[in-house]
Order: structure tokens, then sequence, then C-alpha cells
């Protein structure tokens, strides 16, 4: 059970770090 929730928390973590970086791809690509 644990690891289970402990995998959902590094997916989530890979997710929200893979929204980050598309955020910043995305200002990146509308700031020049």
């Amino acid at each position: 059970m644990p690891q289970r929730s402990q995998h959902r928390g590094m997916r989530s973590l890979y997710l929200r770090a893979l929204a980050q970086l598309r955020a910043t791809d995305i200002s990146a690509a509308i700031i020049p």
C-alpha cells in the first residue's frame, strides 16, 4: 500500500515538473 502511494507521489511530482517545463517553454516562445 505505501509503495503505491509513494509511486503516486513520484508521478505527481514528475507531472508537476513536466508542466513547469512546458510553462517555461511557452514563456520562452512568447518572450522572443
